[in-house]
């Protein structure tokens, strides 16, 4: 349990509570927790990590710099071996209305609240992610970057770590599905993360075709015919034709799930049984 709580401390961000990164990073969450509610929180990580759940959304109390506990929503998911997540600030008036319109898997309520039950469980937003155990990639993006720049990326299932790690995202995602993605991803970085922004915390779910080895958004029409020609004889002469990508950028089909930070968007990308 030791190490997965070191996990989680590293990608939940939890400097929400003011204190330096390296003050922070390798500790167990559980200091951060209140007392009386230590127990029900790691609950929730422990089966959360355990049932591979996609987007649980936690209403609970985190202790504040000053110090004092403050509650917060804390937004869940599971890719593979970390857990990772945000941590929002809100008040205990804002905490109903957030949790009755998130679009998580599953809203817990730990620290207590007037008139609203301890455990609603919500209609999954990737239900083909229900019960699979299927390799996932945790993307940490840029929030104010108009091209959502890779900031981290947690394994090597989908992408190559050694390339994709301050590129683009958009040069991952086939160009016709790119329009979906920057709606989705506008949504993401208009989720209401700030002082003067309406609170709106919760996941979004898309579907695309992703480009494994990248796409270049500045290629010729050239370069384009040739690609498409080259491949086409390598395809006749291929047993494996039926099932090679005529784009030549090997493209997989993927469900993301996203939540937002303050500054930046978490996405946890599975390929399609």
């Amino acid at each position: 349990m030791s190490s997965l709580l070191a996990r989680i401390c590293l990608y939940l961000g939890i400097r929400y509570v003011r204190a330096r990164e390296q003050d922070l990073l390798g500790r167990r969450i559980d200091l951060f927790l209140h007392p009386d509610e230590t127990e029900d929180a790691l609950a929730v990580l422990s089966g959360a990590a355990r049932e591979n759940k996609h987007a649980t959304l936690v209403y609970l109390q985190l202790l504040h710099s000053q110090p004092r506990f403050e509650p917060c929503f804390v937004t869940i998911s599971v890719a593979n071996n970390v857990i990772v997540g945000g941590v929002h600030p809100t008040s205990p008036e804002e905490a109903g209305d957030i949790a009755h319109n998130a679009s998580a898997e599953e809203a817990l309520m730990i620290a207590q609240l007037d008139g609203y039950t301890s455990d609603i469980r919500r209609g999954p937003i990737a239900i083909n992610w229900i019960g699979t155990q299927l390799p996932r990639t945790a993307f940490l993006l840029d929030r104010f970057s108009s091209d959502c720049t890779i900031t981290h990326c947690t394994n090597a299932a989908l992408l190559d770590l050694e390339t994709c790690v301050g590129r683009g995202f958009y040069k991952y995602v086939a160009e016709r599905d790119e329009t979906v993605v920057r709606s989705f991803m506008s949504r993401l970085k208009r989720s209401g993360i700030g002082a003067d922004a309406p609170a709106s915390v919760g996941f979004e779910h898309v579907t695309f075709a992703m480009c494994i080895g990248g796409r270049d958004l500045m290629s010729s029409l050239v370069l384009d015919i040739f690609c498409v020609v080259f491949l086409s004889l390598i395809a006749l002469n291929s047993p494996r034709s039926a099932h090679t990508p005529m784009n030549g950028s090997d493209e997989v089909q993927v469900s993301a799930v996203g939540s937002a930070a303050s500054d930046g968007i978490i996405l946890v990308v599975q390929r399609d049984s």
